[in-house]
């Protein structure tokens, strides 16, 4: 009920209003708190205060403007999207692929801009009662804007289900900044991170395919990476930190456009085998 009487102002009015809702969030000291507080999480490390200040009003406008564009889906979708033969040739060997994701920029859009670029149908790996009853509008909002990009997969389906749908030849996107046990470096510190997408691609020897966002001057671009083909990366823990030390280079290109990094890359009190389940 609330998702069906949430506002839904044209873009241009919202695009319009957009910016004294920034300017409003920005002056708030409890939401420049909480931003500072993200930002540090992510970059106390390789930033200073003064950065991280400026990045805060960053975040603060990157993350009003991610939450408008969910409820304008032909806006978040427009999204330039390049290396798209990088997912056909990873199709070609008939082991399906898998689309390898962090939450971070146009998420929301991201996999319905990919498959506008390539004509592929994604499935793309959520959790259980992701569309349930209980779900807030938001988040209702923002999973039916996914499911532009193909359908869902819940998680609930585990491994055989991915391997059968890796085996039909389908692509699926899976995520590492999701609660696991493996270990990686990000902007130096450790985080923990999941390596599910990662074995998922070794067992069924489907090609991985690294999809990332940057800001340019046009706008938003999503850049596919050419495969990688598990069978020529023997060790697992190496192909893990291979995979997401692309997905840093593009956060800390982009910073404030990563998703709440306290939930996304939960802090880990002692370090383990990057590849460690």
């Amino acid at each position: 009920i609330a998702w069906l009487f949430h506002p839904r102002l044209p873009w241009p009015v919202a695009k319009r209003l957009l910016p004294g809702r920034i300017r409003k969030a920005q002056n708030s000291p409890f939401q420049h708190a909480v931003a500072v507080e993200q930002m540090a999480y992510l970059l106390g490390d390789v930033a200073a205060p003064s950065q991280i200040d400026e990045i805060a009003d960053r975040y603060i406008a990157f993350s009003l403007r991610e939450a408008e564009l969910r409820w304008h889906p032909r806006q978040s979708l427009n999204q330039r999207v390049e290396g798209a033969e990088h997912l056909h040739e990873a199709l070609r060997d008939g082991n399906g692929a898998i689309l390898h994701f962090a939450h971070h920029a146009y998420y929301s859009g991201m996999f319905g801009a990919v498959r506008q670029a390539t004509g592929v149908d994604l499935g793309v790996m959520v959790r259980d009662n992701a569309l349930g009853w209980n779900v807030g509008p938001s988040l209702r909002q923002h999973m039916l804007v996914v499911r532009r990009g193909g359908s869902l997969v819940y998680a609930g389906e585990g491994s055989a289900g991915i391997a059968a749908r890796l085996s039909r030849g389908e692509v699926v996107a899976m995520a590492s900044d999701i609660p696991g046990s493996s270990r990686f470096e990000l902007a130096g510190h450790t985080v923990k991170c999941s390596s599910g997408a990662i074995w998922a691609a070794r067992n069924a020897n489907a090609p991985i395919v690294i999809v990332d966002s940057y800001p340019t001057e046009d706008g938003p671009v999503v850049r596919l990476s050419p495969p990688i083909r598990p069978a020529e990366h023997p060790d697992t823990p190496a192909l893990l930190d291979l995979v997401l030390k692309e997905h840093e280079k593009a956060i800390l290109a982009w910073p404030e456009a990563t998703f709440f990094p306290t939930l996304a890359w939960e802090r880990a009190d002692t370090a383990a085998p990057a590849g460690s389940q």
